[in-house]
């Protein structure tokens, strides 16, 4: 009986402050609807009772009359509010980030409606303010700040410039105030995998050249792959999980845009592609080779980013490539370059009959019989395994323009691919005494040589 007719005693308090007759600081009457008991410094949609009458009657505003606090979506907007005009006064931002700390729900779900409701709305619009030189304030988002940077970043001398650090923005006095809500409410993470990826990209838009900065960057990288698996995850399917992650976060961002940095000792530089690079040195000249630029990082570019091995399959693409050019001048730096992609390939002898393009394609750098360049099919020319039969055949038919020494060190991969060899065309040679010198021997040849094609 007795709580009833407290109930009721409350109750007809609350209806008698219904009309108005509680003074505003400006000398107007209003009623409890017009008021609420506190509000962060600078608060204006509406008066606060605590800033007007103190304390001391919080008893009767609070308790009897029920007069709330300011809201969360009220508190929220009053911040937007000091974004939008951009205000200078870091004292209103503090001040309103404390109000938002001290009426955070204690537990269950109204603490997770207050959390989700602030992270949706720091996230959506600026309302993070940044202490720049103790002077200004700029507004930013939650995703473009971090609380503080991980000692990778000290240690290996890099400064974030992708996002704000409010650890180091923040007066150290004032961080004690923020702390809470940036890292627990708002979840403003420590700088890590995120933001060197964010700082590599930033790097990238301005062309940077510094290769020492890059690389120590790709250093971080690589010790993250390695401690947080490592040292964090101590169950193999959760080694596994993080392994994936990499894998996906890594290899996305670096196809999405070109995030690897090469350089030559002519001082010339690009960003590439993961699929315009391989990971071990070669011949290829178009592709970046990454291993003389960054060793002891191979787990880093080829298993996590996925620069690619060398392959058949890349250096034949390569050949078939150039050797659709006809240019006498192009031609002859080609001839060169044929030549060394041709001895590259012969690394792959085992894997000569799954390549189509090599027996398909003309792209065997040949000399004709006048002596021209010329792009041959595989069996559309010989190879010069025996000297004494190049010099006599050399006038009449196509050779492959690879010298007696050079046809012998790659001799089994010529076979692989079905290449013939001048030997085999003219089985049945021997000399005879005396030896001299036939001054007819290329008319008597001439009529010969049609055997070389049977």
């Amino acid at each position: 009986m007795e709580s009833v007719a407290c109930k009721r005693l409350l109750t007809s308090r609350r209806d008698a402050f219904e009309g108005n007759v509680i003074l505003d600081h400006d000398a107007v009457w209003k009623s409890t609807s017009d008021f609420v008991w506190d509000a962060p410094p600078g608060f204006t949609k509406k008066s606060s009772l605590l800033h007007l009458y103190g304390n001391e009657l919080s008893k009767l505003f609070k308790r009897i009359l029920g007069v709330p606090n300011a809201s969360l979506d009220d508190t929220i907007e009053h911040i937007a509010g000091m974004s939008e005009v951009n205000t200078k006064d870091l004292k209103l931002a503090i001040g309103a980030y404390t109000f938002l700390q001290d009426n955070l729900p204690r537990h269950g779900p109204k603490l997770d409606t207050f959390t989700q409701k602030c992270r949706e709305e720091f996230s959506r619009r600026p309302l993070v303010a940044i202490p720049i030189s103790g002077k200004f304030i700029v507004w930013k988002r939650t995703s473009e700040c971090v609380w503080k940077t991980s000692e990778l970043f000290e240690s290996n001398d890099i400064n974030l410039r992708c996002k704000a650090i409010l650890h180091v923005a923040y007066p150290e006095a004032n961080l004690h105030q923020v702390e809470y809500l940036f890292t627990q409410i708002l979840g403003i993470p420590d700088a890590g995998l995120e933001e060197f990826l964010q700082e590599l990209e930033l790097l990238r838009k301005e062309d940077s050249h510094d290769a020492s900065l890059i690389k120590r960057i790709y250093k971080c990288l690589a010790k993250l792959q390695y401690s947080q698996s490592n040292e964090r995850l101590t169950r193999s399917i959760e080694r596994l999980v993080y392994a994936w992650f990499l894998l996906t976060a890594y290899r996305s961002r670096f196809e999405k845009e070109p995030l690897i940095f090469v350089s030559d000792s002519r001082g010339k530089h690009a960003w590439l592609y993961p699929g315009q690079c391989v990971w071990a040195k070669s011949c290829l000249r178009s592709k970046a080779s990454l291993q003389t630029l960054y060793r002891g990082l191979e787990i880093l570019f080829r298993n996590i980013i996925g620069a690619h091995d060398i392959t058949l399959s890349i250096l034949v693409e390569e050949l078939c490539r150039i050797s659709t050019k006809e240019d006498e001048r192009a031609m002859s730096e080609d001839f060169h370059y044929a030549k060394e992609l041709i001895q590259a390939c012969s690394k792959f002898e085992t894997e000569v009959g799954s390549s189509n393009e090599l027996t398909s394609e003309p792209c065997w750098p040949c000399r004709s019989r006048e002596g021209s360049r010329i792009w041959k099919k595989a069996k559309e020319f010989f190879a010069n395994d025996r000297q004494d039969l190049y010099d006599i055949f050399s006038k009449f038919v196509t050779f492959l323009d690879f010298k007696f020494e050079e046809v012998n060190r790659i001799k089994s991969f010529l076979k692989a691919a079905g290449i013939k060899f001048i030997s085999s065309a003219v089985p049945n040679t021997r000399l005879e005494e005396p030896f001299e010198i036939d001054v007819d021997r290329k008319a008597d040849m001439h009529w010969r040589a049609e055997y070389l094609y049977r």
